[in-house]
């Protein structure tokens, strides 16, 4: 058990008291919603855990608003402080063998569903290194059955993770355990697991009514508008609305309310429809929704529908649609069989049921179910390997998998500075840029700096790859959970310094890999930090970016052709429609001047805060 520091100030030992009182609330309301059975003996001992509570809740209550104690009160009160929490720490670990003890014992039947096998297996792995009898499978699942509320069952188990650091595999154990208890079939719900239950009232009220348009409608008009911060609205909303959606789905939605699922239901709905679009714009700006629902119930309730809707994206004639289309499938594949084992199976005869229709018709649609068919099996090729890896045991570098983490960005001090030159590549004229940024900089700092300079809206994954006999990829932070291969590296871990050493070394940058826009980025100087000058700094370029989400260099192209006063398409009405969704976009405007550089740590918190799943 974590004690009271020698010597410490007061506000350490309020911290001490206040982290003790919250952990022993937390369980103490955890014992409440398990529920009492007359005759369980442990019960007394919970009212004695009460009793400590209140008592350290009195010792807090009684410095409030205080700044300091003088010497002596001060070590009174941590001795005092450290003594309720000794007995409150006791008595939890008495507490949790006490409880278990009494719950009925009873044959444990294993799940007949394969996921939730699966689970289970994968929790027994886990925890079979521990000594701590509470945390074995069969008392996890004989706490969950005996609970009036299941998810109490969890905050019973769960070992501290500041007081049980000893425990080998802890910090496997604690997701494993969530995940367990969501899995285990339950006398009080008829003998469905918390999931089943949760998702078939979630169905039932879900489809109970008809979905609603109005988020698919705002959310279209934002991607067709000019205005960048409309398009990063509309994408924020969805995901505000798909995040609300995931919390009824998991029963903690306001009321019981599932107003949010069925606005997320019309997106789905709205996204099918907009496939038989003639207008290729209006396709892309639609699919631009799938990566938000990717992660939301649609796949989990309609695997069917989604087969069917990427058997139709991939069809489609435009590049950009079916390129969206194949990622979302791959991500489906990827994310989907953890929960649904047969969602490879479904995408695979998918995928096998295109290749023979579109061999000699449509040899772009058959190459794309091949890139499908290869990710399907990469995806199995890493679930036969992980499967044949020993189960981990311990939380550090000799550990079974790789825990990813990212450094957040920081400004660190420098002497020299790189100067890039950045090439549009595929784009004639070309367009590019000059700029100078700190030779500390990380690639994701390039990153930020160079999205500022070339007027991107950073909506979009990017990744660079170094020129040279040994070509490195470093991904974005925010693709790691859709990677399952190894990565050479990250934009947040790597310095410029590191793969970018000498003038003359270049790497290429890619952003959007819908519209495949990549960049061509040359280290032309190092200069030593020029007194007074603020870095990063653009000193030159020619030509404004292209329009966002405009279709790769094909699609800039036909915008370069409208803004000149051509016709790019034969049909008169894609041409209004394109030239209204260009608005005021003048190709040869570009002012180095007006450019204004991002903080890369306010991007990146930012960012990530959007991302939150």
């Amino acid at each position: 058990m974590r004690s009271v520091p020698p010597n410490a100030t007061f506000s350490v030992i309020r911290r001490f008291a206040k982290d003790a009182h919250k952990t022993a609330e937390e369980f103490g309301r955890a014992l409440d919603r398990f529920g009492r059975e007359p005759g369980e003996p442990w019960q007394a001992a919970a009212d004695g855990f009460r009793e400590k509570l209140a008592g350290l809740g009195r010792e807090l209550a009684g410095v409030k608003g205080k700044n300091s104690l003088p010497a002596a009160a001060r070590r009174e009160f941590a001795a005092r402080v450290q003594a309720l929490a000794g007995d409150l720490a006791g008595l939890r670990s008495m507490l949790r063998c006490a409880v278990l003890d009494a719950c009925p014992q009873e044959e444990i039947k294993r799940p007949a569903d394969g996921a939730a096998e699966r689970i289970w297996k994968d929790y027994e792995k886990i925890t079979a290194g521990t000594s701590d009898r509470v945390l074995r499978l069969d008392a996890v699942v004989r706490l969950a059955r005996r609970s009036h509320d299941p998810a109490a069952a969890f905050t019973l188990v769960c070992p501290l993770l500041t007081e049980r650091l000893d425990t080998p595999g802890l910090f496997y154990i604690v997701p494993a355990l969530g995940t367990l208890v969501q899995h285990i079939p339950l006398p009080r719900l008829g003998g469905l697991t918390l999931m089943e239950s949760i998702a078939k009232d979630f169905r039932e009220q879900t489809l109970s009514g008809a979905a609603t348009d109005g988020l698919f409608t705002r959310f279209l008009e934002g991607m067709l508008s000019e205005d960048p911060a409309r398009r990063k609205e509309a994408r924020k909303e969805l995901d505000r609305v798909r995040t609300a959606s995931t919390d009824e789905r998991c029963g903690r939605g306001s009321q019981g309310g599932i107003s949010n699922s069925r606005e997320i239901l019309g997106v789905w709905t709205g996204v099918k429809a907009a496939l038989s679009h003639p207008d290729p714009v209006r396709r892309r700006a639609a699919l631009c929704a799938l990566p938000v629902l990717q992660f939301s119930f649609i796949t989990r309730e309609f695997p069917g529908e989604c087969a069917e809707f990427i058997a139709r994206g991939l069809w489609d004639e435009d590049g950009t649609v079916r390129y969206k289309t194949l990622r979302f499938a791959s991500d489906l594949a990827l994310i989907g069989r953890v929960h649904e084992p047969e969602t490879l199976a479904l995408l695979e005869k998918t995928a096998e049921g295109l290749l023979p229709k579109a061999e000699g018709k449509r040899p772009q649609t058959a190459a794309s179910a091949r890139k499908l068919l290869k990710t399907i099996a990469g995806i199995r090729k890493y679930d036969r390997e992980r499967a044949a890896a020993p189960a981990p045991r311990a939380a550090g570098p000799e550990a079974g998998g790789r825990e990813l983490s990212f450094t957040i960005p920081i400004r660190r001090p420098f002497e020299t500075v790189f100067q890039f030159k950045i090439t549009l590549l595929g784009t004639e004229p070309p367009v590019w840029r000059r700029i100078q940024v700190p030779g500390s900089y990380t690639f994701y700092d390039l990153h930020v700096a160079l999205q500022n300079a070339m007027g991107w809206t950073d909506s979009h994954l990017h990744a660079f790859e170094t020129a040279g006999a040994r070509r490195v990829r470093i991904e974005s932070p925010y693709a790691a959970e859709d990677i399952y291969e190894e990565i050479n590296d990250f934009t947040t871990e790597a310095a410029l310094a590191k793969y970018l050493q000498r003038e003359g070394d270049a790497a290429v940058y890619e952003y959007d890999f819908g519209d495949g826009w990549r960049h061509e980025v040359t280290l032309e100087k190092i200069l030593p930090k020029a007194p007074g000058i603020t870095y990063p700094v653009c000193l030159d370029g020619r030509l404004a970016c292209p329009p966002e989400d405009c279709g790769g260099p094909g699609g800039y192209a036909d915008c370069l052709k409208l803004a000149a006063g051509k016709r790019p398409n034969e049909e008169e009405e894609e041409n209004r429609r394109l030239k209204t969704w260009l608005g005021d976009w003048r190709p040869e405007e570009f002012d180095p001047g007006a450019v204004v550089f991002e903080d890369p740590r306010t991007r990146f918190l930012e960012t990530m805060e959007d991302a939150e799943l």
